[in-house]
């Protein structure tokens, strides 16, 4: 072997000092009392926490010990199992909501939705795109599959944020499986990286939550999810004229790339960010130019060989216009 964390429990030899086997390795963990007495000789403590996976037994070895151990303290022992997806595949999700929790404004809390929570999603999908000052902004005509079902089932994740009971926002990350739609073709990667692909399909805030920080929250969490879960190729779609939206999702390094038509006819922006790559935007190349976000649908042109970087503004009030800063990325040298 070369490490195990319980050689005796976990059955590799019954006993350290005579093994009877010709096994030899190592025990790269120090016994659950060492590393008690290490952690209260640095600060004393009430109450410990454990994130473990439950399918590994070694963690579940681990638990025990540390069970018994602290009862024999008298310390709180607080274990959070990481969850599974129906697929046996271990996930930070409900790991990383807590960091979210703990940054959301007071009254408002978070967890993952599941299949009992569908009508409760569905219903808060259309009540917010009802209230969309321009209904270009999310069409759901253009969404791939049963929304609602794909993503509180195997083939995505969803955070639902609640003030008490009522659901406030969401946001769903996509894990597409073999065979799925996958928005990684319409990038052109190669088949052999779809499977690295994740999909960001939408998050919705209620109006009156809006502007208190849970967008950027769910932005956050399912950035880093995707990151965590070896998903390297980020992917969403957004309406050109939502400019909001596409230049908000710029800042955390996912630029539109092309253009792509979509279900019921729709023109819409494709987003990506690959996570092994660090695109700079080169402001000397001579193909800058700024596209009109109203006129962006047509321009299928700036996306041959460059990518949209952010919006820019021109004029105040009334007259005030949002452009596309579309341009080429600099070259490595």
């Amino acid at each position: 072997m070369s490490s195990s964390a319980a050689t005796v429990d976990a059955n590799i030899v019954p006993d350290l000092g005579r093994p009877g086997r010709n096994v030899t390795g190592t025990i790269h963990i120090a016994p659950i009392t060492v590393q008690l007495n290490t952690i209260l000789a640095y600060r004393p403590i009430r109450r410990l926490g454990v994130v473990y996976n439950p399918q590994e037994r070694n963690s579940i070895l681990a638990i025990e010990g540390l069970r018994a151990e602290t009862a024999l303290r008298g310390l709180d022992l607080v274990e959070e199992p990481v969850p599974l997806t129906d697929r046996g595949e271990a996930v930070a999700a409900a790991v990383r909501l807590r960091a979210v929790a703990a940054d959301l404004p007071d009254g408002l809390t978070v967890r993952l939705l599941d299949p009992d929570d569908s009508d409760l999603l569905a219903d808060f999908r259309l009540r917010v795109v009802a209230m969309l000052e321009d209904p270009d902004h999310y069409c759901m005509a253009g969404e791939v599959g049963s929304f609602v079902a794909d993503h509180l089932g195997d083939r995505g994740l969803t955070a639902g944020i609640f003030r008490k009971t009522a659901l406030v926002g969401y946001g769903a990350l996509g894990l597409p499986m073999a065979g799925d739609p996958n928005r990684g073709r319409e990038l052109d990667l190669p088949e052999a990286e779809l499977p690295l692909v994740a999909h960001m399909p939408s998050a919705m805030v209620d109006p009156g939550e809006r502007g208190r920080g849970p967008h950027h929250r769910l932005i956050d969490w399912r950035i880093g999810l995707a990151e965590s879960l070896g998903r390297r190729h980020l992917i969403t779609t957004v309406s050109a004229r939502n400019h909001h939206s596409w230049s908000h999702l710029a800042r955390y390094g996912l630029y539109p790339k092309r253009l792509i038509r979509v279900g019921g006819g729709l023109v819409r922006l494709l987003v990506h960010r690959d996570f092994t790559a660090d695109p700079v935007f080169d402001p000397a190349n001579a193909e800058l130019v700024l596209v009109l976000v109203e006129e962006l649908t047509a321009r299928w042109d700036v996306f041959e060989g460059g990518r949209v970087w952010g919006r820019v503004s021109v004029g105040e009030g009334a007259a005030q216009r949002w452009y596309a800063l579309c341009g080429r990325e600099r070259e490595a040298y």
